[in-house]
């Protein structure tokens, strides 16, 4: 479940290819209320070129941006080192 929308070009160079470009978010939700808070964003293009009847080339870039996550973590919350050990003779 989640939302996306694209956009695609036919007969792009050749007749039957086509590109495309599209975005998305997949809904991630709380473990206790159940609202949806994820901040991961997907987004793809393409390009189908066809060889003849049988052979296409579909090359296809996919990137995702803050993969799987439930919500932006600030930089003041982030976990520190552990104290370094110190020699006591």
């Amino acid at each position: 479940m989640g939302w996306s929308t694209g956009l695609a070009l036919t007969d792009l160079f050749k007749p039957g290819a086509q590109a495309g470009l599209s975005i998305g978010q997949p809904l991630i939700f709380k473990d206790t209320l159940g609202l949806f808070t994820g901040t991961q964003t997907n987004y793809e293009a393409f390009y189908h070129y066809p060889i003849n009847n049988n052979i296409a080339i579909s090359p296809t870039l996919q990137v995702v941006s803050h993969r799987g996550t439930r919500s932006a973590t600030p930089s003041s919350q982030a976990p520190s080192a552990p104290p370094s050990p110190s020699n006591h003779a």
